[in-house]
C-alpha cells in the first residue's frame, strides 16, 4: 500500500517598493543615468551576466547587462515605472522608481544590485516554491514515527534572527493549516512531524517579502534538526551625489535609536548606504570633523536618491592692503570670587534641567574655575560632550545634547578660551550616565561632561 502527494509549483517575485522623500515631483523629466555593480548578497561576490531592464508601461525593455566584473551602467528612461534585474538561480529583483528631478548634467547615482540566491529544491530542508519540479512522495505502510524540526527565520541578507514572524505550514496529506507565532520569547517554534509528507511553508513579517516555499519530509526516523528559512527584507537604499565636499569627508545617518550608519564611497562625489525605513539626521564632516551639512530626512522602503550641493569652501586669503584695525573687545569676566580648578583635576559634569540647555548658576561658577585653570595652562585642552535623557524624540534628544556642549563652549570662548583649544559633541541618549527608568536616575543623564587634556 503506498499514497502520494504532489504540489503545483508557485512562482515569487521580490519586490522593492519606495516612496519618494525630499522632493514629490510630477515625472522625471528625462533619464535617469545609473551606475553600479550586481552582487551576490551572499558571497558578496560579483555577479556577470545579469539582465537590467525597465518596465514600461507593461514591457520590459533591456537596458544593460552586468560585465565580467559584475559592474553596469544604464540609461533608465523617463517613462519606467520599475527596475527589474534577472539571473539564473537568483530571486528576481523588481524596484520600483521614484518621480523625482534629475537635473541635466547630474553624476550618474550609483546604485549596487543585491540579489539572493534561490533554495534548490531537495529533501528535508525548505526551498522556494518557485523551484518546484515534479515530484512524488511514497511511502510504505510501517509502524508510526515522528520527526522534530525546529525553524530558525533570518534576514537573507545579514543572517540576523526575525523575532516578530507568522510561520504557517499546509500539510498535503490531511490538508490541515497550522500557524505559529514567532516572538521574541519564542523565537524558534518547535514542530512535531506525525508522517511523512509534502508541507507548503509560508513565511510573513513586516518589512520582509513573504516566503513562500516547500518541504519534502520523507525521513521518519524520530530524529530532531533545524531548518533556517531566509527571509528577503524590503530594501531601502540612499544614494546621494555631493558637490562641493572636501576630499576624505564622512557620511553619517543616525537613525531615532542612535543607531549610526556609515556611508560607503565608491566612487568621487557619490555615497550610499543600505538601511531600514525611517527617520534620520544625515551628517556630512569635513577631514577635520568640522559639520559641513545636517539634516532630518525620511527615507521610504526602496530606492530613494539625491543631490547634496555643500557650500563651497572659503577662498584662500590673497595679500591685500592692511584692513582697518578693528575695534579690540574684552572678554566676559570670570566671578571675581572664583578659584581656579586644581590641577589634578581631569575631568567634571555639568547638569541640566530637562528640555533646556541654560547653564545653572552652579555650573556657571564650576565654568569660571575652568577658565582660570587653562589660563594658568596654556597648553591644554579640553573636549566638551553633551547628553540627554531618552524622554521624546531621539533625533530632538541629540539636538539637545549639542546645544548643551556648544553653550559651554561659547560660555569658555566669550572668556578668552581659543577655540583650537576646545572640541566638542552631542551624543544624545546614547550614553547614559544613569537608569532611564525613573526620574531620580534621569537627571544624571542631562549633562555635560568636561575633559581636561594637559
Amino acid at each position: 500500500m503506498s499514497r502520494a502527494a504532489c504540489i503545483v509549483p508557485m512562482v515569487p517575485m521580490l519586490l522593492i517598493g519606495c516612496l519618494p522623500v525630499w522632493v514629490p515631483f510630477e515625472s522625471i523629466a528625462q533619464s535617469l543615468h545609473l551606475q553600479g555593480y550586481v552582487i551576490d548578497a551572499n558571497s558578496r561576490e560579483r555577479i556577470a551576466g545579469a539582465t537590467i531592464s525597465a518596465k514600461v508601461e507593461q514591457q520590459r525593455k533591456k537596458l544593460s547587462e552586468s560585465g565580467a566584473e559584475g559592474k553596469y551602467q544604464a540609461e533608465y528612461p523617463a517613462a519606467g515605472q520599475s527596475l527589474v534585474v534577472e539571473k539564473t538561480g537568483y530571486r528576481t529583483l523588481v524596484i520600483p522608481t521614484l518621480k523625482q528631478p534629475a537635473a541635466p548634467g547630474d553624476l550618474p547615482f550609483f546604485v549596487p544590485l543585491p540579489l539572493i540566491p534561490l533554495d534548490q529544491q531537495t529533501t528535508d530542508k525548505p526551498y522556494m516554491q518557485s523551484q518546484q519540479r515534479d515530484y512524488t512522495l511514497t511511502t510504505e505502510a510501517k509502524m508510526p514515527q515522528k520527526a522534530v524540526r525546529i525553524f530558525s527565520i533570518q534576514d537573507a541578507l545579514n543572517g540576523r534572527a526575525i523575532q516578530q514572524a507568522t510561520l504557517c505550514l499546509q500539510y498535503t496529506k490531511v490538508e490541515k493549516k497550522d500557524c505559529h507565532k514567532i516572538t521574541p520569547t519564542a523565537p524558534s517554534p518547535s514542530v512535531t512531524f506525525e508522517e511523512a509528507d509534502i508541507v507548503s511553508v509560508v513565511v510573513e513579517s513586516a518589512g520582509y517579502q513573504a516566503y513562500q516555499g516547500n518541504l519534502i519530509l520523507d525521513k521518519m526516523d524520530g530524529s530532531s534538526s533545524r531548518y533556517e528559512i531566509k527571509m528577503t527584507p524590503e530594501i531601502t537604499l540612499l544614494t546621494m551625489n555631493v558637490t562641493n565636499a572636501p576630499p576624505q569627508s564622512q557620511y553619517l545617518l543616525v537613525s531615532t535609536t542612535g543607531d549610526t550608519i556609515v556611508m560607503r564611497q565608491e566612487q568621487e562625489k557619490s555615497v550610499f548606504a543600505f538601511c531600514a525605513e525611517g527617520t534620520y539626521s544625515l551628517r556630512v564632516s569635513t577631514p577635520q570633523r568640522t559639520m559641513a551639512h545636517r539634516e532630518v530626512v525620511q527615507l521610504g522602503k526602496g530606492l530613494n536618491y539625491r543631490t547634496l550641493t555643500l557650500s563651497p569652501p572659503p577662498p584662500k586669503s590673497t595679500p591685500a592692503a592692511a584692513p582697518t584695525p578693528l575695534k579690540t573687545v574684552a572678554p566676559a569676566q570670570v566671578a571675581p570670587d572664583a578659584a581656579p580648578l586644581a590641577d589634578t583635576t581631569r575631568r567634571f559634569t555639568l547638569y541640566f534641567t530637562q528640555s533646556e540647555y541654560d547653564l545653572r548658576p552652579e555650573a556657571c561658577q564650576q565654568l569660571d574655575r575652568l577658565v582660570l585653570l587653562l589660563r594658568n595652562a596654556p597648553n591644554w585642552h579640553i573636549e566638551i560632550e553633551g547628553h540627554s535623557d531618552n524622554v521624546g524624540n531621539p533625533v530632538r534628544n541629540e539636538t539637545l545634547s549639542e546645544y548643551r556642549a556648544r553653550v559651554v563652549y561659547r560660555y569658555l570662548q566669550e572668556r578668552g578660551i581659543a577655540a583650537r583649544r576646545m572640541a566638542w559633541r552631542g551624543k544624545g541618549s546614547s550614553a547614559p550616565k544613569g537608569s532611564n527608568d525613573s526620574e531620580e536616575t534621569r537627571k544624571m543623564n542631562r549633562r555635560v561632561e568636561i575633559q581636561i587634556n594637559p
